[in-house]
């Protein structure tokens, strides 16, 4: 982000007509000048010439904004009940444009079938891509996002004594929102809600017994985290 540059503009009459007298702050430093024109019209488009030709150019060229995060949150809809997870994401920004790639896991859950006689452990890794737009408002800064999630099951079930482990994955289009405020120019608070509408969903199940567990068909993320500006 460029530092900020101010501008102090003076004008009185002079003997020939009008006087401006120009004082700028740069990151470079300050300095003044002074301008007289015949007509006050002349005058002004002259102090805006100077001002457009003394402020500092966008650098366009320069590289994305890089920054890692780390943090934890809530996942509802894959697993029978709302679990825990632990996240960490690289985020990549070009001006108001945002990409954010992050991984996570969910705290295993355990699901009884028939009186608690068969069961099964659920275990759950996340993926996933957003694309965000930027929008800031006074220093927090607003990005919906949509990208895709995927999710990687690993369900352990256990009848009597024999146990099964089986593995499945599932995916599918998200839509959300991150909330980020800075705290320092390199440390920000980050929050993210994000939803989910998997298009894949497998039924998780004892052959005598039935349906153990299946995904509801939208998934809910929540996540709180810091982020650090590489």
């Amino acid at each position: 982000m460029l530092a900020s540059t101010t501008a102090t503009i003076q004008v009185e009459r002079s003997s020939d007509g009008f006087r401006a007298r120009i004082g700028l702050s740069t990151p470079d430093g300050d300095w003044t000048r002074s301008l007289e024109e015949v007509q006050c019209e002349r005058l002004a488009d002259s102090v805006a010439l100077v001002l457009a030709l003394s402020a500092p150019a966008a650098n366009d060229t320069a590289g994305p904004t890089v920054a890692l995060s780390l943090g934890g949150g809530g996942v509802l809809g894959p697993l029978p009940r709302l679990a825990p997870h632990a996240e960490v994401a690289v985020g990549l920004q070009w001006s108001h444009l945002r990409v954010r790639l992050h991984a996570g896991m969910v705290a295993p859950q355990t699901k009884q079938l028939e009186q608690d006689v068969l069961s099964g452990r659920f275990s759950l890794l996340v993926v996933g891509m957003q694309t965000h737009l930027v929008w800031a408002l006074g220093r927090l800064e607003l990005a919906p996002g949509l990208g895709l999630m995927g999710y990687r099951f690993t369900v352990t079930g256990a009848g009597g004594d024999t146990s099964r482990t089986q593995h499945a994955v599932s995916w599918g289009p998200s839509l959300g929102m991150l909330a980020r405020m800075p705290v320092t120019d390199r440390w920000a608070l980050c929050l993210s809600l994000s939803g989910v509408l998997p298009l894949l969903r497998s039924r998780f199940v004892f052959a005598d017994a039935g349906t153990l567990h299946r995904p509801a068909p939208i998934a809910l993320h929540t996540w709180l985290g810091v982020e650090v500006r590489l």
